[in-house]
């Protein structure tokens, strides 16, 4: 078990046992609702399960999201949660989405930057994939110390999902300044798309790419040359973050053409754990991916691996 995590991040109390919701979702449902179809009661939102191939529409708020999924209990047997502490994250968000989504100019960006900013960062931190991302990478680090040391044993204790859960918890809340200050200098550009053809959300939304080829897996980080961060924010706009030296003279602004979109929603296939998310029920792009590369249709895929 990791040590005992801050209890308050700016004087707010992390541990609370008051109403907590039962589904937490790892996706915000604000989020999602912008690529959504509103109805009476709810909102409507075109699916597809890469594990089975089959499309299907959901309510929004029954997608990407597990019981009690932020709750934890402490080396000494208390009880804590982040799911408030994540809400009022959704709070401050929620206006600054909306109002770029309504005008989504570069004046627009600049004015709620410093908040997007965090939600960026928090829901590249809070998500499931990131959780199995830090059992995978105790996992990985222990299969090549016993290789290269001729040993038997671990050296490092396989985290439980407890202490995975307290893991994701004290990273995000002792990492956000120095992650939101690196991901602040970063070059973040308005990719706008007007074609017939939608860009898709999944599970797991933002996904990394770098044009530089590297033979090891510590190639997407936010201090890697030439890395890219695609973030859709609805159907119609999505943002990219990058490395400011290697694009710095990129226009501030890009129109998609089909092929971009398609490579937008390539990288969901490919980042996603288990679910896209899209306004409109056709999945071809996935099944054919899935079909050449069917690796990608397993959620418990290894993903991090030491060479």
């Amino acid at each position: 078990m990791i040590g005992r995590i801050s209890c308050c991040i700016h004087g707010e109390c992390v541990m609370t046992r008051t109403n907590r919701p039962k589904a937490q979702h790892y996706v915000p449902q604000f989020y999602l609702r912008n690529f959504a179809t509103k109805n009476r009661k709810h909102y409507s939102i075109r699916c597809f399960d890469k594990s089975t191939g089959k499309a299907f529409t959901s309510n929004v708020k029954n997608v990407s999201q597990q019981n009690y999924f932020y709750d934890f209990k402490l080396e000494n047997g208390e009880e804590a949660s982040i799911e408030e502490l994540l809400s009022r994250v959704e709070t401050n968000s929620k206006p600054a989405l909306s109002r770029l989504l309504e005008k989504p100019t570069r004046e627009c960006l600049e004015q709620n930057k410093y908040v997007l900013t965090n939600f960026v960062y928090i829901q590249e931190m809070r998500s499931l994939v990131f959780r199995e991302n830090y059992i995978e990478m105790i996992t990985s680090l222990n299969s090549r110390f016993k290789q290269k040391l001729n040993i038997d044993s671990p050296i490092l204790e396989v985290p439980t999902q407890n202490d995975a859960k307290e893991f994701q918890a004290m990273f995000l809340i002792e990492e956000t300044e120095e992650v939101t200050r690196i991901l602040g200098k970063m070059k973040w550009v308005l990719f706008h798309n007007e074609t017939n053809k939608p860009f898709w959300t999944s599970d797991n939304p933002i996904f990394h790419h770098n044009i530089n080829i590297s033979n090891s897996h510590g190639n997407y980080g936010l201090l890697c040359p030439g890395v890219q961060l695609f973030f859709p924010l609805s159907p119609a706009l999505a943002l990219i973050i990058c490395d400011p030296l290697a694009y710095g003279k990129i226009p501030n602004e890009i129109f998609a053409d089909e092929e971009d979109v398609e490579f937008q929603n390539r990288g969901q296939i490919v980042s996603s754990k288990q679910y896209l998310f899209a306004s409109e029920g056709d999945f071809s792009l996935a099944k054919m991916l899935l079909e050449k590369r069917p690796k990608l249709s397993d959620p418990n895929r290894l993903r991090y691996r030491f060479r």
